[in-house]
């Protein structure tokens, strides 16, 4: 962060948070050690960089920060938990950090795709561990990703760009089909919800 304070004469003027690993698994079948490590990459990393970020932003008196959270900040997904748990997270500090510094010049929004084409979602899917109880769980969730024709990661890069560019940014931009349901599924009554995902998922015959 110092090197690039020196190198556009005071910070930088937005921050995009991308980086993050997924680890999928039903609740019993990922470790601590891979929980925490989504933790640490998808919520720790992304706090202690807009930490680091912000007093130079706050200095200029405008600029943004885009947050990548996902669908699943809005809705627990089966066999994600850990994941959605670390998005879940990262919408509510955000959701914080933005009423905190609103007024100050500094634009917060939250990116919120749905299945996205990249190495994250095919290695999760490579990697699903090995448990007969959720069998035909794990291999419908592998059939959905594939058949729902991921969208690839422009759509998202188009995003962001808009999140940076545009004079009064949205707090959230929910991308795909998966976006648009996530947002719905919020305001929905939790038992529908839990009987679609469940029956997505074919976790009634696990």
């Amino acid at each position: 962060m110092a090197e690039i304070t020196d190198m556009t004469e005071g910070g930088p003027w937005a921050l995009v948070n991308n980086a993050g690993i997924a680890v999928s698994g039903a609740f019993e079948d990922v470790s601590e050690t891979d929980a925490w490590a989504v933790l640490e990459s998808n919520l720790l990393g992304t706090a202690r960089m807009t930490r680091l970020a912000l007093p130079a932003v706050r200095r200029r008196g405008e600029g943004r920060i885009v947050q990548m959270s996902s669908v699943a900040g809005l809705v627990a997904m089966p066999l994600n938990g850990w994941y959605c748990a670390g998005k879940h997270a990262l919408e509510a500090l955000t959701d914080a950090l933005r009423r905190e510094i609103a007024g100050s010049g500094v634009q917060v929004s939250l990116i919120e795709p749905g299945f996205i084409d990249t190495p994250m979602l095919t290695d999760g899917l490579r990697h699903l561990p090995s448990n007969i109880r959720y069998e035909t769980a794990y291999a419908a969730m592998r059939r959905l990703v594939v058949t729902r024709g991921p969208l690839g990661p422009e759509v998202v890069v188009r995003t962001v760009r808009k999140a940076l560019t545009v004079p009064v940014p949205r707090r959230r931009y929910g991308i795909g089909y998966e976006g648009a349901l996530g947002h719905l599924a919020r305001l929905a009554p939790p038992a529908p919800v839990d009987l679609t995902l469940r029956t997505f998922l074919r976790l009634n015959r696990s």
